[in-house]
């Protein structure tokens, strides 16, 4: 498996859908199959699956991935850019998390219903989990995550 560093998760394990090419002087090149496709996936797993609140590094790679600077996206949420500067070292606050994953929700899923994202978001809540390394595969051009 490829350990996928570069969307700036340390825990991203792709299975498939890659291409490792050694070019001389400049070493490994790799290619990725459906990048966007992959890092909508990556994000949705943080929104869907998480039981707790989203590292700081996970609030990060889905405000990038939802192309909003730090400014930005404190406008959209009531705060000011270096309190989303503090969620990114750290953690966010609890309703900075959840606002965030129904944006992000909308902007990878379309017009959806918030009511039942709050409602699984707080289902989340309640539930116990551990933090575990994800693997992903790539399968007829979509991503997935690995069983």
């Amino acid at each position: 498996m490829y350990h996928y560093k570069d969307c700036g998760l340390p825990n991203i394990y792709l299975k498939n859908g890659y291409i490792i090419e050694v070019h001389g002087e400049y070493g490994k090149l790799v290619s990725i199959e459906q990048l966007e496709n992959l890092h909508d996936t990556i994000g949705l797993h943080i929104v869907k699956n998480s039981t707790k609140l989203m590292s700081g590094i996970e609030f990060r790679f889905l405000r990038i991935e939802l192309d909003l600077s730090q400014v930005a996206l404190g406008k959209l949420i009531g705060v000011s850019d270096q309190t989303i500067a503090n969620y990114e070292k750290e953690s966010p606050q609890e309703m900075a998390d959840k606002f965030l994953r129904v944006i992000y929700m909308e902007k990878v899923c379309g017009n959806l219903d918030v009511i039942k994202i709050l409602e699984h978001l707080n289902e989340l809540d309640r539930m116990v989990g551990l933090d575990k390394d994800v693997a992903l595969e790539e399968i007829n051009d979509n991503w997935k995550i690995a069983a």
